[in-house]
């Protein structure tokens, strides 16, 4: 097991999302990494988007954090603790399950569109874990990640897989 502590106050190069605060070049390359990932949907995403700001009447402008986040954990809590009574009446788990593999699509490719994304976005963090895996001897082999964020997890796959992994159909 690999320790992994993520302090999104201190800027941590442990979050890939808050490394945009103190790379003014990653924050441009996710800026241009998020548009072109976005323009490759299709429009169900946008009407999944729309559904579900129409129905809270409100604009994806009003959010600091990215709006397809808010949307998405908004719309994942109130199923998973069973409130569909205040979801927009036509959102379906098969709704979620999509919604779920573009924001996936959405975090990889802002971080893994190319090699130089992935290195400024988490480079810093594999170093770190190569250092403490070659302390730590695994008699199976295996790397085990007991805790992280589902950013930092998304950028560790990507380290992993590259160019592949939007393959691999990652999802929430």
């Amino acid at each position: 097991t690999i320790p992994l502590h993520v302090d999104e106050k201190n800027y941590t190069f442990l979050n890939p999302s808050t490394m945009t605060a103190i790379c003014p070049k990653l924050s441009r390359k996710k800026k241009e990494n998020l548009k072109q990932t976005i323009g490759a949907f299709d429009n169900n995403f946008v009407a999944l988007i729309e559904k579900v700001f129409t129905h809270y009447n409100a604009h994806p402008s009003q959010y600091r954090a990215s709006p397809f986040d808010v949307a998405f954990d908004s719309m994942y809590c109130k199923m998973a603790h069973g409130r569909v009574d205040c979801m927009p009446p036509d959102f379906t788990r098969q709704d979620l399950s999509e919604f779920g593999e573009y924001m996936a699509q959405i975090h990889c490719g802002m971080v893994n569109r190319d090699r130089e994304s992935l290195r400024l976005s988490w480079g810093n963090t594999v170093h770190a874990m190569l250092q403490l895996m070659t302390g730590e001897k695994h008699a199976d082999g295996t790397f085990v990640v007991s805790s992280c964020h589902d950013n930092s997890l998304l950028a560790v796959l990507c380290s992993i897989y590259g160019d592949d992994m939007l393959k691999c159909k990652p999802c929430w």
